[in-house]
């Protein structure tokens, strides 16, 4: 078992990865993230296309192509 000393950095948490959806229109997929586990922005910004991709569809954003085709081309960028 891992015992950790310090507690990890504090990167903003879900409230990070809500503002960051909210900034590209796709706010609407919060809860998702969250559920899923998706709650850790630096994590979020370091995936590439391919796993964009695998995201899209755990948080189900790929039932609106549109939406899953946004957040896999640009991730938290603009368009």
């Amino acid at each position: 078992r891992t015992v950790h000393k310090e507690a990890p950095p504090d990167n903003g948490g879900m409230a990070a990865v809500a503002e960051a959806l909210g900034r590209i229109g796709l706010q609407s997929y919060v809860a998702a993230f969250d559920s899923e586990g998706f709650d850790d922005i630096d994590f979020l910004l370091g995936l590439d296309r391919a796993e964009r991709a695998t995201v899209a569809t755990a948080t189900g954003m790929d039932a609106k192509p549109g939406h899953a085709g946004k957040w896999v081309k640009f991730g938290f960028g603009e368009p």
